[in-house]
């Protein structure tokens, strides 16, 4: 059980960290498009 906990903890932190880039990436991108427009 507690390994599997581990494993979840891992994953989700993966996919928190995956989640924040990205959307900092598309806010990036959502700026520099409206800069140039």
């Amino acid at each position: 059980m507690s390994s599997f906990q581990k494993n979840f903890q891992t994953t989700w932190q993966f996919l928190k960290n995956a989640g924040v880039s990205t959307f900092l990436g598309f806010e990036i991108s959502l700026k520099s498009f409206l800069y140039l427009w």
